[in-house]
């Protein structure tokens, strides 16, 4: 088994925040501490403070990785699919949301921010900024889309990001955060068709009554 000297230093950042990660999401950005990362990840404290100076610099890092890989995957994929068929563009947004929201791995990072947001107000703003102002973009774009093609009545982009955004945070509050044990869970994919219906139905341009 490869021994520490032997991991590839190129990997060592990744597989920092990837520690720092879980470190934070299950003990709380709060109560964690460098020696909790640097255990996690497999490292001295001292080699922790190689790749990074403080915890404040270590969550400023999951979240920018975090943010710039969905973001990049987001707007690409959206802008692409929207140009041929800008229906399958929010089904496929609703259908990674709630997929993504069902996992309590891939939510780690967004309800960390969450939880952090009311005190530091930097995450919050840098998560907005890398991810949120990416994704009413993307809306934008499809909408625009949509309204271009003659499938989409015209709403305001940042009012589609907020109500297709809404549900899928509500999901994962529900699943993850205010559960109640032994209740009926609501099926992701029950929950995900009612989505389309209800969003893409008020959505479409329709006949004038």
């Amino acid at each position: 088994m490869p021994g520490k000297q032997q991991r590839r230093p190129d990997d060592r950042p990744d597989e920092i925040l990837d520690a720092a990660t879980r470190v934070f999401a299950h003990m709380g950005f709060t109560a964690a501490r460098m020696d909790d990362v640097a255990a996690q990840a497999g490292l001295s404290k001292g080699a922790l403070y190689l790749y990074f100076k403080s915890k404040d610099a270590l969550l400023d890092a999951v979240v920018t990785r975090y943010s710039d890989t969905v973001a990049a995957q987001l707007m690409d994929t959206l802008v692409q699919r929207a140009r041929t068929d800008p229906v399958a563009a929010i089904e496929f947004l609703l259908e990674q949301g709630i997929a993504v929201a069902t996992d309590p791995e891939t939510t780690l990072v967004p309800r960390l921010v969450m939880s952090e947001a009311p005190r530091s107000p930097e995450i919050a703003a840098l998560y907005r900024t890398k991810l949120l102002d990416t994704f009413e973009e993307a809306m934008a774009f499809v909408l625009n889309e949509g309204v271009r093609q003659g499938v989409f009545r015209q709403v305001r982009a940042a009012s589609l990001m907020r109500a297709l955004m809404g549900p899928i945070l509500s999901h994962v509050l529900l699943t993850h955060v205010f559960t109640i044990p032994g209740s009926a869970a609501l099926s992701p994919q029950v929950y995900l068709e009612d989505l389309k219906s209800i969003l893409l139905d008020g959505l479409h341009l329709g006949e004038a009554a």
